[in-house]
């Protein structure tokens, strides 16, 4: 999928692999990740289970999402770390900013549902109303854990095994670590660096036959280079086109809310929302 960026295209690209989890007794929901226009987009979106037997299906209209620069990234990814190791760190992230004041967190989830289990972790999106600072849009997913087994022992003749549930426990919330920490990686163009200064000199033997003289157009302006453009890694990411799309995942889901404790929140929000 692409997008106009500017002047230019912009693609739109999915992560794989699948983040639905249509079992949490905290908010039945599904998360998607994409990276477009130098951000990294997460979406939550409600499931809506079927009457009829037929499954579930993912209610991407009511979608709330967030847009994060690398380094807004790279400070969830060390968060949700953190927290891993120290589950006393809960309800801890990072604002999102832009128009739409919105927070991006991490918890335990017996924060929301005293039912849910000791390994439950949820990441929540929450929009905060900038002048009285109540929680406006609430949407939560509840990592799987214990999904996916390791299998020892197996008897070829019986076919019988044993199946660990413990080793592999927080797979997926790993997972969306590692997503996090890839693009974080991946923005700084590093890896673009050493593969374009690999294949440059046979681009430029393949231009030379067709005629093309890659050597004096094959470059970037040297007054836009990445880290010159504080836009593209750490700086502010509230372009016009960014909160435009933004504004159309405006409408939530609070259905995860109404078992939260503290519907309100407090502290210096006009300075966390201000910036990006």
């Amino acid at each position: 999928m692409y997008g106009t960026y500017g002047s230019n295209y912009s693609p739109t690209l999915y992560a794989n692999g699948s983040f639905f989890n249509p079992n949490s007794i905290i908010d039945k929901t599904s998360m998607s990740i994409s990276m477009w226009k130098t951000t990294l987009k997460i979406g939550i979106a409600p499931i809506i289970e079927s009457s009829n037997g037929e499954g579930n299906t993912v209610s991407n209209k009511d979608t709330v999402a967030v847009f994060l620069v690398p380094i807004k990234a790279k400070m969830l990814a060390d968060l949700i770390t953190e927290f891993m190791a120290d589950r006393t760190k809960s309800n801890i992230g990072i604002p999102a900013g832009g128009n739409n004041n919105r927070i991006i967190t991490i918890s335990n989830g017996k924060d929301f549902n005293e039912n849910a289990g000791d390994d439950s972790i949820v990441l929540r999106i929450v929009e905060v109303d900038r002048d009285t600072h109540a929680v406006k849009v609430s949407i939560m997913y509840e990592f799987a854990t214990g999904k996916y087994p390791a299998i020892s022992g197996f008897n070829e003749k019986t076919s019988d095994f044993s199946a660990d549930m413990e080793k592999f426990k927080y797979a997926e919330i790993n997972a969306f670590v590692n997503i996090l920490n890839q693009y974080y990686a991946a923005m700084t163009n590093t890896q673009a660096f050493a593969t374009l200064d690999a294949v440059y000199p046979y681009l430029a033997s393949i231009g030379e036959r067709v005629g093309a003289d890659l050597k004096n157009t094959f470059h970037r302006n040297s007054n836009s280079g990445f880290f010159s453009n504080s836009s593209s890694f750490g700086g502010n990411q509230s372009s016009n086109s960014i909160q435009q799309d933004a504004g159309n995942s405006q409408n939530g889901y609070t259905n995860g809310f109404a078992n939260s404790p503290n519907n309100q929140f407090s502290g210096g929000l006009e300075g966390l929302m201000s910036g990006e």
